[in-house]
């Protein structure tokens, strides 16, 4: 249906046609619907990309971690660094994922936000050693984690797979082993069997920023100059040009193009 609202192409296959696909026999799909216009970004590739941008551009970049917000009198002046350095700017972005309401509470603490927590997640890229490669995204129906499972082609001879969500009170840079063991166990048995021979050659986690009513925060916080951007959960990464140029508007002072409400 919404591929239908949307003018997109789509059509039912057999999923034996899918190449790549060669799910445990308990485990296989029935139907499947192939989408022939779909493609892939590799996130990594285009956060590279960026910062080469920026770097030819002349932006600085600080390696930094930001301890603290800075200001006074209903402002916000600035960022203090964890190495004491303190960045003065007319406004501030706070676009920090998961840890965004942590960071705006350090200059104000009673602030009426929206509480956000941290949607902890695993995947990880491997070298195919066995079988025919996936040519195409394939993706199973919703299940755990509340995405079902992915694999997208990463290259010749590499292939991603994901991803994980666990919602966690606080950000974490580790993995559950629960976790590492539904990736790999679900994948062998619902994408193809021969995943059980890859080679593992990297390890990728994360935390999505996920607010407590699941829609995003976006916009100027009641402490002149402190601007949020946050709470995007799975959508963060393909909104972003949207999001950029959301927020560009209204940091000139000009109107913004998403909706007032995730104010």
């Amino acid at each position: 249906k919404a591929l239908d609202e949307y003018g997109k192409p789509w059509s039912e296959i057999d999923p034996k046609d899918i190449p790549g696909f060669k799910p445990r026999t308990d485990a296989r799909a029935l139907r499947a619907i192939h989408l022939p216009a779909e493609g892939a970004v590799d996130a990594r590739g285009v956060l590279a990309a960026l910062e080469a941008r920026l770097d030819a551009t002349g932006a600085t970049l600080v390696d930094q971690t930001v301890r603290r917000l800075v200001g006074g009198d209903g402002a916000v002046t600035g960022v203090e660094l964890d190495d004491g350095h303190i960045i003065e700017a007319g406004a501030v972005v706070v676009a920090v994922g998961a840890r965004s309401e942590a960071l705006v509470r350090t200059v104000v603490e009673d602030a009426e936000l929206v509480p956000m927590f941290a949607g902890l997640g695993f995947a990880m890229i491997a070298r195919r050693t066995a079988g025919e490669p996936f040519r195409s995204v394939v993706r199973t129906p919703n299940r755990g984690f509340a995405c079902g499972l992915h694999v997208v082609p990463a290259g010749p001879g590499y292939e991603y797979f994901g991803a994980t969500n666990r919602l966690v009170d606080d950000v974490s840079s580790v993995t559950w082993i629960a976790d590492v063991r539904y990736l790999c166990q679900y994948s062998m048995q619902q994408l193809d069997e021969q995943i059980a021979r890859h080679e593992v050659v990297r390890w990728l986690n994360g935390n999505r920023p996920v607010t407590l009513d699941g829609f995003p925060a976006i916009g100027w916080l009641p402490v002149s100059g402190l601007y949020l951007m946050s709470g995007t959960y799975r959508d963060g990464f393909h909104c972003a040009p949207l999001l950029a140029t959301h927020v560009a508007n209204e940091l000139q002072g000009e109107p913004g193009i998403i909706d007032p409400m995730f104010n």
